[in-house]
């Protein structure tokens, strides 16, 4: 029988605050580092009893599906009791497209080429017609930690 799962984790987020806005460097700051050590290794434990429970939820569904199939055969839709509900809907593609299929039945989706807009960028200095930078563009800050607990 599989044990139980059991995560208990004490982040404080002003001492790690403080250690960042008072820090003189940034750059092989031992303090620093040990803060992060905390968040990213807190992180990992969240992750994998994510990832647990993921499996568990299957595997419940699963069982859950198989028992309303023997009790109400496979065209059960709903279950529901007193402050719950299961049900079970088609996932996927309703319709698959073998051989050629009518242009009236079909969505074609355009994007851009990003590898070939850079390489014109860089042949002639400027941005194809037609074709502006994304103004609402975001960025990403990653974090790598080694922690070798």
């Amino acid at each position: 029988m599989a044990e139980p799962i059991k995560i208990d984790l004490e982040i404080n987020l002003e001492e790690i605050k403080d250690t960042i806005t008072e820090a003189i460097d940034l750059n092989d700051n031992e303090q620093l580092f040990s803060k992060l050590v905390e968040v990213y290794r807190a992180k990992k434990k969240i992750n994998d009893v994510i990832d647990q429970l993921i499996s568990i939820e299957t595997e419940v569904k699963g069982l859950i599906k198989s028992k309303a199939d023997a009790l109400y055969g496979n065209e059960w839709s709903a279950i529901k009791g007193k402050d719950y509900k299961i049900t079970k809907s088609g996932t996927g593609s309703v319709f698959n497209i073998v051989g050629k299929a009518p242009k009236q039945f079909l969505v074609i989706k355009e994007s851009l080429d990003s590898k070939l807009v850079e390489n014109f960028i860089k042949e002639t200095g400027k941005l194809p017609k037609g074709i502006e930078y994304n103004p609402s563009r975001g960025y990403s800050i990653r974090v790598s930690v080694s922690d070798n607990e």
